[in-house]
């Protein structure tokens, strides 16, 4: 892709962005009307849309938000990439050729993980690993008599606060990455590309990575964008759940004490963080795809 097609690819992924984020928040805007209260105001619809859209987020809401945010990252992120390639593995080797009785039994637990909500997992694993093995702390994201002073201690801290919530969110994604990558690979075993290679004389290991799960990988990943908004939506459970202060602890907060601001900030947030990852995902696929290149 020469410098004229990646400017043309960036204009038209910032279009789409500035696009979903405009209609996200338009929708959201027409929700919050329908919802019961005080009379309505009877200027025209412009000027409350136009009021919506200069109150939306507050210099004190965005503090706040800002705060949050980083925690939130931290363990979606890590959890993300974690769900992803354990279960894109998983999957794989699921559906290649050979598994037999080992690939069945393996499956029945998968199906478990991606059907369980990941709120439902959490609350089994403190009940497991925090109370009755004691292995990690059930809750909040440090302890609350953390000096700050000690590097090693923060650290050490700190990542034994994030393993329960990430280990959640992982495990809740891996079945669904999983499932998902088995059905892409098992599609592609009899492809045309993949006969063509066994007739060269291609080795199965190169065949079934290079040439079926490479493949497999494009739906995949076209998933991971359209997935992650129920990716993060279970995470905001979860940190609610185990009161880590991300931004769905604070999302928990604001509904529980009706403070519609905060829940406007999280909910622009969110809007544009899934945005933008969804338009990443969008330029990423030519690259596993060189047809959509051609295109």
């Amino acid at each position: 892709m020469g410098w004229g097609g990646l400017a043309r690819a960036l204009g038209l992924a910032t279009l789409r962005f500035t696009g979903v984020v405009m209609i996200a928040i338009t929708f959201a805007f027409f929700v919050e009307r329908l919802l019961p209260g005080p009379p309505p105001d009877p200027r025209p619809v412009l000027d409350h849309y136009a009021e919506y859209w200069a109150n939306l987020l507050e210099p004190t809401v965005a503090a706040r938000v800002g705060s949050a945010l980083p925690w939130s990252i931290a363990i979606i992120g890590t959890a993300a990439l974690i769900s992803f390639a354990v279960g894109t593995i998983l999957g794989a080797w699921m559906a290649r050729p050979g598994r037999g009785l080992a690939g069945r039994l393996l499956s029945l637990p998968v199906m478990i993980l991606a059907t369980v909500p990941a709120f439902l997992i959490g609350m089994v694993l403190v009940a497991i690993l925090a109370q009755g093995l004691r292995l990690l702390p059930p809750a909040l994201a440090f302890w609350p008599t953390q000096t700050w002073q000690n590097p090693l201690a923060v650290a050490i801290d700190l990542l034994s606060h994030a393993i329960l919530p990430i280990l959640t969110i992982s495990l809740a994604g891996i079945g669904v990455f999983a499932l998902a990558m088995r059905g892409a690979t098992v599609m592609t075993l009899n492809a045309d590309h993949v006969l063509y290679a066994h007739a060269l004389g291609l080795s199965e290991r190169r065949v079934f990575w290079a040439h079926e799960v490479r493949l497999a990988l494009i739906p995949l990943v076209t998933a991971l964008g359209i997935s992650l908004s129920a990716i993060v939506a279970s995470a905001l459970l979860v940190e609610a759940t185990l009161s880590y202060p991300g931004v769905g602890w604070m999302l928990w907060l604001a509904v529980i004490g009706g403070d519609l601001p905060m829940v406007r900030g999280v909910m622009v947030v969110l809007i544009v963080t899934l945005a933008m990852t969804t338009t990443l995902v969008d330029l990423l696929l030519p690259r596993l795809d060189p047809r959509l290149q051609r295109r």
